[in-house]
Order: structure tokens, then C-alpha cells, then sequence
């Protein structure tokens, strides 16, 4: 039997294991983008847990969260605590997304992929998607929401996706998402949430930087967040000798 609550997995790369934000990292430092991937991920959960305690007093199902670690489960566990870890397993990413997508599925009524790289959205989006998927009539197949570069910074579902889906694009194309879209549209409804920016380049970190001083309903993680990015953009990364 499968559990009330949706699967929010939290795909995340483990500090100690995996380069942190290297982009980030030769402009602000090394230190500073560690900091700031770690306030990233915090305040990315704060939303999830925010959505989850609005949509259960509301009567409706919540979520249950999951980290989805890039690294092995025994090698990234030590680092990842308070929620279940969901295991990527091995080969290439569509591999590794259909493993999350498929495991959750199976337990869940619906999933929601996630990268711990959009931290300035708010909690409204997450509980509009639960309050769709909790009326299966209602909502579509699948939810996605993109960014510029061709991805997404989350993906949610209530059907299967064959793996064969999953490979059926290249990650790398600017227009991976769209295709992938087009393919799950040939036999299931799919629909578009907002586009964001994500955590990958310093401009990307500015572009963040604006659109958590500009909103409003922040979770006190966010805050923490805007506070840090409104020091860190102003300290450059020292000159080496």
C-alpha cells in the first residue's frame, strides 16, 4: 500500500565528497560558496516543510522529504541528516532519475524532483502543487518547471516514466526539457510552472540575490539566506600572490 504524503526528493552533491559549486566558488571563495550551498539546502527544506504543515492543516496529504545525494548512500549519509536518503545508484543521469523517480513512485502517490539550487522560491508553489495532486482529477500528469539553460529545477509526477523516456533526450541540449515534455505528452498531460534561475554561475547567484530581497512569506532559513547573499556579493575572493 502506498503511503498518504508525496515524495519530495532533494537532489543534492555531497561538500566533502563533491567540489562545491566550483563557478561560485572563484569568485566569492571557496569557503563562502560552501556556506552558501549549505544555506541553499537548508532553506530549499524549510519550503518543502512550510508547504507540507500548510497543506496538512488544510486537511490534505503533505510530504514526506528525502535526500537524493549525487555520491553513493554510504559514503554521503554521515552528511545528510534529519530525512530518509533516497539513492541515486549508479550510470548517467537519466539512469539516476528514473531510479529516485521510479523508488519514490512506488510508495507515493505522486513525486516531486527538486535541486537544492532555487532556494528563493516560496512555499505557495509546493502547496499548490500538493493541493493538485491531491485531487487526481484536477491535475495534470506531470508539473515542470524550468530553467534557462534547458533543465528544470523541479520535475513532479504521478505516472511512470519508462527509463527509456529518460534517455530519450540529452541533458546537455538547451532544449532537453522541451523534449522531454514533448515526449511524456504523447501519452500523458503535462503542465509549465514559472521559470527560475538556479544556482550555477555568480550572475545566477545575483539573479537570486534580487528575487529573495523582492519576496515576501520567507521562511526564517530564506532569511538567513538573503542575509548571507546581501554580505557575501560584496566580499571579492582575495588575489593569490
Amino acid at each position: 500500500m502506498k503511503k498518504v504524503n508525496g515524495a519530495v526528493a532533494v537532489f543534492v552533491e555531497t561538500p566533502t565528497l563533491t567540489p562545491t559549486k566550483p563557478l561560485i566558488a572563484a569568485v566569492i571563495g571557496v569557503e563562502a560558496a560552501l556556506e552558501l550551498y549549505e544555506l541553499s539546502c537548508q532553506a530549499t527544506v524549510s519550503i518543502i516543510q512550510a508547504a507540507s504543515e500548510e497543506l496538512t492543516s488544510g486537511g490534505l496529504p503533505g510530504f514526506d522529504i528525502y535526500w537524493a545525494p549525487a555520491e553513493p548512500k554510504a559514503q554521503a549519509a554521515q552528511y545528510w541528516q534529519g530525512f530518509p536518503i533516497a539513492n541515486q545508484g549508479s550510470g548517467e543521469q537519466p539512469d539516476r532519475i528514473f531510479n529516485i523517480y521510479d523508488a519514490l513512485l512506488k510508495e507515493h502517490p505522486f513525486v516531486i524532483m527538486i535541486y537544492a539550487d532555487t532556494p528563493h522560491i516560496t512555499s505557495s508553489l509546493f502547496v499548490k502543487i500538493g493541493a493538485l495532486f491531491s485531487q487526481p482529477s484536477k491535475a495534470k500528469d506531470f508539473i515542470i518547471g524550468p530553467v534557462d539553460y534547458g533543465g528544470y529545477y523541479l520535475f513532479a509526477g504521478k505516472k511512470e516514466v519508462p527509463l527509456h523516456v529518460w534517455k530519450s533526450v540529452s541533458y546537455t541540449d538547451a532544449d532537453a526539457i522541451n523534449k522531454l515534455a514533448g515526449t511524456l505528452n504523447q501519452t500523458a498531460s503535462v503542465a509549465w510552472i514559472e521559470m527560475h534561475p538556479s544556482l550555477e554561475g555568480i550572475k545566477d547567484v545575483e539573479r537570486i540575490k534580487l528575487l529573495i530581497n523582492q519576496a515576501g512569506n520567507l521562511t526564517p532559513e530564506q532569511m538567513k539566506l538573503r542575509v548571507f547573499l546581501n554580505r557575501a556579493l560584496k566580499i571579492k575572493k582575495p588575489e593569490s600572490p
